[in-house]
Parts: C-alpha cells; structure tokens; sequence
C-alpha cells in the first residue's frame, strides 16, 4: 500500500494536513457498520474544532467520515493532538428509520427512503421481494437497508470513501508470505456457538417449531435459543433464523494474521497461505482488518474466518 496521508476538515470545512504523524489504526470489520481511524500526531498549535476526516494512500482516498473524539496536550514536544474517526456510514447509523411495514419492497427503495435523504448514492444490487417487511421501532437508518439486503444475501452492506452503498463481493484472492507473517494465532471461539433455534411461528401457542445446525452438534456443542417470530412476515423470519444461527456460529474458528508492512485488501477476500501450525487455511475470508503504524513499524493484522456449513434442518414437535 502507498504511503499514507491525513485531510482533516474543520467545521468552516478549511483543510487541515496532518503531519509529524506518531501512529495511526485504520480498521474494518464485517460486523461493523462504519470504519475506525485513530490518529496520533504533532501540531504547532492547537487546532481548531474538526469535523471530518480523510485518509489516502497514494492519491486513492480509503477513509472518510466524521470526527468522534479529538483530545489534545501539550508536552515539550509540542501539541500533542489525538483523533477518533468513524467512516460516514456513521450518518445511517446514528439517525433512526421510520417505523413501517412495506409491501414488496427492494433495496432500492429502502435506499430512496434510509439513505439518498442523507446524501449518499447506491449501487446495491437489485433485490426484492414479494412480501410484507417490517421495520420496527429503533431501527437505524442503516439497519433499515442492511437487514433487508442481509436477509437476501447473507452478507452486510458497506459504505465506500465516496458515500456509495454497495455490496462486498471478496471476489478477490490475497496471497500470503510465509516472509511477511510477524505472528500467527487461531481462535476457537466455542462459546458463541448456537447448535438449536427454537421458535415461535405465525398461529403458534408455544416454541414448536425447530432449527437446528447437525454440523455444529457434531462437534459437542449444545446450546440454544428462543424466538418469538409471530410478527415477522415468513420469508423474514426464516432469514432472520439462520442469519442469529449464522452470525453466531461465524467467528468459531479463525485465524489470526500479522503481516509487516500495510497490505491492502477488501472485506470477503479469501486468502491463499499454508500455515506450518495450522495448516492451509486457503479458502478463508476476510472478515476484519486493522492497518497499524506506530513506534513498532507498519503492520496488517487479519482476522480469517473458516467458511462453515451449518447442514441445517428444521422440525416441528
């Protein structure tokens, strides 16, 4: 990855560059709506009140969002200024959606009504349905489309640099050198698992109906969940099953990568690596990355999850 280099903007939106940078992390995670930047670095003066930030390498903008945090010291080495950005995918997530029940919507149309009003753009894929969709109470402007398109793909939207939704596709393969590995470690993440959903369904007096994952009582697992699902249109609540049984069961077992250097890669990507510990881990996706420099040198840190199958079947008893 190019080098890096930081655009603040205050409220008055005048530039502001950031140099004599002590340390940066720039973070994404699957599960996490927004990316994080944390920006350490030298000013002559204290700065005035900012409010967004950007973030490039080379001339390609990767990060753009709105300041959460900025403390600021003074020491002998001048003032010491430090910032906590969050991407502008945090606009859908901090402004809530209208309560409502649609009627054969699409992503589209859940973009115009959760996300166009906020100033983004889309390029969602083309995704509907022929039945009702209930946006409760509470629900974020992001939450609004995330479900809806997560319910149909299985996958959570992203925002890019440029206020654009789209869809991860992780079409891409990283290749990993066994030179560039600082550190491996694997997690065994037992204790989230889910082997059993029971659940309420439409008519039902009692938790009779049944979703259960035969792969993961395979490995000794026995652990389940109780919903009430009556209100969800059917197609909804059957998404709405298998995405708590999936959610749950996906960071069981991952694989932990540090790599020198700032290594540029998309959320999904698989990766190609044999490890001498764990051995191949080819086929793995992506799902967090956290680019760091500071005192220690640049470095990438992955989290690879494994791909599982669920093999699930449902019952009624």
């Amino acid at each position: 990855m190019a080098e890096m280099r930081f655009v603040l903007y205050d409220i008055n939106e005048n530039p502001i560059v950031a140099e004599n940078v002590i340390s940066f992390e720039w973070s994404r995670d699957i599960s996490a709506p927004c990316d994080a930047l944390r920006l350490r670095f030298y000013a002559d003066k204290a700065l005035p009140e900012i409010n967004r930030a950007e973030a490039y390498a080379g001339n390609k903008k990767i990060f753009s969002g709105y300041c959460d945090t900025q403390r600021e010291s003074r020491d002998a080495d001048g003032f010491s200024i430090f910032l906590y950005a969050r991407s502008s995918a945090c606009l859908l997530l901090d402004s809530e959606a209208e309560p409502f029940t649609y009627t054969n919507p699409s992503a589209h149309a859940l973009y115009l009504l959760n996300a166009h009003p906020l100033g983004f753009t889309s390029c969602l894929p083309a995704l509907c349905c022929e039945s009702d969709y209930i946006v409760s109470k509470g629900t974020s402007c992001y939450g609004a489309v995330n479900s809806f398109v997560y319910a149909l793909t299985s996958k959570n939207i992203a925002v890019s640099p440029d206020d654009v939704l789209y869809l991860p596709s992780g079409g891409d393969e990283v290749t990993i050198s066994e030179n560039d590995i600082l550190s491996e470690k694997r997690v065994l993440n037992r204790g989230k698992v889910i082997t059993a959903v029971d659940y309420k369904a439409e008519g039902d007096t009692a938790y009779s109906h049944h979703l259960k994952s035969q792969s993961l009582e395979a490995i000794g697992c026995r652990r389940t969940r109780k919903l009430n699902l009556t209100a969800l249109p059917e197609w909804q609540r059957s998404c709405t099953l298998l995405g708590s049984m999936k959610n749950a069961a996906a960071d069981y077992y991952t694989i932990e990568l540090t790599l020198a250097g700032c290594i540029g890669a998309e959320l999904y990507d698989t990766v190609r690596y044999k490890s001498e510990l764990f051995g191949d881990i080819s086929g793995y996706y992506i799902s967090s990355f956290c680019v760091v420099c500071d005192a220690k040198g640049e470095r990438t840190q992955f989290v690879i999850n494994r791909p599982i199958d669920l093999k699930e079947i449902t019952y009624v008893a």
